[in-house]
């Protein structure tokens, strides 16, 4: 899919900082009960190698913030998956194409959240684009 196709789709919708905490306390989309942990475990991780892979395309992975972003799952039972930035600038515009790309053709049910520098953050699914910025936080090209 072309990019001007993808962003035509794309609706972006602002949340204040109560709807965007209370998105995180929530699982996204979590498998039904019948699902063991077994079995969703296998699901999830290849989710998670598969955002691995695509964050690689556009930096460095650091647990310590000396990279562009930090990526290190811990199983739950959520179709939600996220990852911090490390600088203002690592969330361009291709990378969140590229994610929603990525939702779209492989992984529709699933959604990524990125962690802003500063405290705000974006929620990435193959719809739309939520987001809550902080004062602090430059705003993506992709969301004016």
């Amino acid at each position: 899919m072309a990019d001007h196709d993808v962003r035509q789709n794309m609706k972006k919708e602002p949340l204040d900082s109560e709807a965007f905490y209370q998105h995180l306390e929530r699982p996204h989309n979590p498998p039904p009960d019948t699902v063991t942990d077994t079995e969703f475990e296998v699901e999830f991780y290849a989710v998670s190698d598969e955002l691995s892979s695509i964050l690689s395309e556009f930096g460095e992975n650091d647990p310590f913030g000396n990279g562009d972003y930090n990526f290190d799952p811990g199983f739950v039972r959520s179709r939600g998956m996220g990852f911090e930035s490390s600088r203002d600038d690592f969330i361009s515009h291709d990378l969140i194409l590229r994610l929603v790309e990525h939702l779209q053709f492989r992984r529709p049910e699933w959604e990524f959240a990125i962690y802003l520098p500063n405290g705000g953050g974006i929620f990435v699914s193959a719809e739309r684009l939520r987001y809550w910025m902080s004062p602090d936080d430059d705003i993506p090209e992709i969301l004016k």
